[in-house]
């Protein structure tokens, strides 16, 4: 499918799934990067309609996202682990300690999978720790019991309860990345907002010299990396964004 984006691409696979699903065929027709006709047949078999959601959520719209699995239980931790590794790049620690020695702000994960209940330090305080750190990451809490209105008050992203089956877990880490890739957008926005209007008042030849400048343009351009790497819409959206003329004369 020349000429296909990865958008199409995933509406593709969804169009694929269905068809597994229902066994009914779907007309599909592809030109100059846009999908112009999904035609699928409509169903009312609830049980139909529900099997072809969860293939659905098997497949992940952003695109390996980093993420950091914390569980002091190796083989869940492992299984959960080997549910990811086809769509993530995955990082598995055993205990609280090892999760908070592990993280690296400069380069953090964009999801961390954190089991609530464990003997060396608990989920509690790991996740309080964490929120400590300087970085932007999504926290899914995973425990094995009913979580009480006491959690609440923890400053966490999503909460799943075990098992969790390899849908579910896909779906929740895809979801905490598109909400994280857009909040880091709207980072960059600002800063490069910023960074233009210190552009707009000098010189280029101060600009090199200029702390403030050179600390909102490397921000800018590692937010940049990182929102590009999570969402396929990026590029539109950060030229949507150069293309406004904001300097007046």
């Amino acid at each position: 499918m020349e000429g296909t984006d990865k958008r199409d691409v995933w509406k593709l696979k969804n169009v694929a799934a269905f068809e597994r699903c229902l066994n009914v065929p779907s007309i599909v027709c592809i030109s100059d990067r846009s999908l112009l006709t999904v035609h699928l047949l409509e169903t009312t078999d609830i049980r139909s309609r529900r099997k072809y959601w969860r293939g659905v959520e098997s497949e992940m719209y952003v695109d390996r996202p980093r993420v950091l699995l914390v569980d002091d239980e190796k083989e869940v931790a492992d299984a959960y682990a080997l549910r990811l590794k086809a769509v993530a790049d995955v990082t598995v620690t055993y205990g609280g300690a090892e999760a908070l020695s592990t993280v690296d702000v400069s380069e953090p994960p964009d999801v961390i999978l954190l089991d609530r209940h464990m003997p060396d330090q608990s989920g509690d305080d790991v996740l309080t720790e964490l929120r400590d750190y300087d970085m932007k990451t999504r926290i899914v809490m995973v425990t094995a019991i009913d979580p009480g209105l006491g959690i609440l008050d923890l400053p966490f992203d999503d909460y799943l309860c075990k098992p969790v089956e390899r849908e579910d877990i896909r779906a929740a880490v895809d979801q905490q990345c598109q909400v994280l890739a857009y909040e880091l957008l709207g980072e960059y926005f600002e800063v490069e907002s910023k960074c233009s209007v210190i552009a707009a008042e000098l010189p280029p030849e101060r600009l090199t010299d200029h702390e403030e400048f050179s600390t909102l343009d490397d921000r800018a351009a590692a937010l940049q990396d990182r929102v590009c790497r999570l969402l396929p819409e990026a590029d539109d959206l950060l030229s949507m964004f150069s293309g406004i003329e904001r300097e007046t004369y």
